[in-house]
């Protein structure tokens, strides 16, 4: 018996250079979680927003921006009772504005994200490394996260 997928998307939202800490925002962390007894699967993508003219002189102005895909995760099984998270680099070049989507077992009450099945969550910051003098070394999670670009699981929209 197949059920249909639910398309949910985070909104474009913007990701500042630096966060709070002053550490530059270089990476991305979605959590999907799994809090029920039945192996549940989603397929996420994240998308970045590329200004398409330049070379401005003057406030105020309207710019136009290319919806460009920077990774596809493609489908991911999250166990029971579990969270699988997903990380991926972000760039100076790619990181202005950012749009996740995801596909899958999610639950949704009037067009929002609803408890039930999968959760997913998002945000960005510094990423966890460690500095040594020959090599930079990268473990998973963030050092320091920026607040304002979390989206807790119930900011996610429903998409047809």
């Amino acid at each position: 018996m197949s059920h249909k997928k639910v398309f949910l998307t985070s909104s474009t939202f913007h990701v500042p250079d630096q966060n709070p800490n002053g550490l530059e925002n270089d990476r991305l962390v979605i959590t999907l979680t799994n809090s029920n007894e039945k192996t549940r699967e989603a397929h996420v993508k994240v998308y970045y927003y590329d200004v398409l003219n330049t070379g401005f002189t003057s406030t105020p102005f309207q710019y136009q921006s290319q919806k460009i895909l920077l990774v596809d995760f493609g489908k991911v099984i999250v166990n029971p009772n579990t969270s699988l998270h997903l990380e991926t680099q972000l760039l100076a070049s790619n990181r202005m504005y950012l749009r996740i989507t995801a596909k899958g077992d999610f639950k949704t009450d009037d067009s929002r994200a609803s408890l039930g099945k999968l959760e997913i969550s998002s945000v960005a910051g510094h990423g966890n490394t460690l500095l040594e003098t020959t090599v930079e070394e990268f473990f998973p999670g963030l050092d320091s996260a920026d607040p304002v670009t979390f989206f807790r699981f119930s900011d996610y929209m429903a998409h047809d």
